[in-house]
C-alpha cells in the first residue's frame, strides 16, 4: 500500500469544511464510512480509501485540512488524493445554513 497525503487551509469553520470533505469523496464516487468524529471523513473504494481531517483554527481563522489516500499504487493514491483535494479547494460553499454534522 501506497500513501499520498497533503495539507491546505480554507478560510470556512471545520462543520463546513467537514461537509465539503464529506460532499468530495461521494463526488469521487467513494463510499463514505459514517464516522461520530466531528472533524474527519472516510471513504473508500477498490484500489484506496481516503481520510479527511479538518482542524480549526484556534483564532477562529479558518480550517486546516489534511488530506490522505492510501492505495493499491502510488498512481490510485495520488489521483485520490488529488481529486478529493481539488474538490474540496475549489467546492463553493452552499448558501444555506448547515445543519450540525
Amino acid at each position: 500500500m501506497i500513501t499520498n497525503w497533503g495539507t491546505f487551509d480554507r478560510g470556512d469553520p471545520a462543520e463546513l469544511c467537514r461537509y465539503l470533505a464529506l460532499q468530495a469523496l461521494q463526488g469521487e464516487r467513494f463510499e463514505v464510512w459514517t464516522t461520530d468524529e466531528p472533524y474527519l471523513a472516510i471513504g473508500g473504494r477498490g484500489d484506496c480509501v481516503v481520510t479527511v481531517t479538518v482542524a480549526p483554527y484556534e483564532n477562529g481563522g479558518g480550517t486546516w485540512i489534511a488530506v490522505c489516500a492510501v492505495g493499491t499504487s502510488p498512481e490510485a493514491s495520488e489521483r485520490a488524493r488529488n481529486a478529493v483535494r481539488d474538490r474540496i479547494q475549489h467546492a463553493v460553499p452552499p448558501p444555506i445554513h448547515l445543519p450540525h454534522l
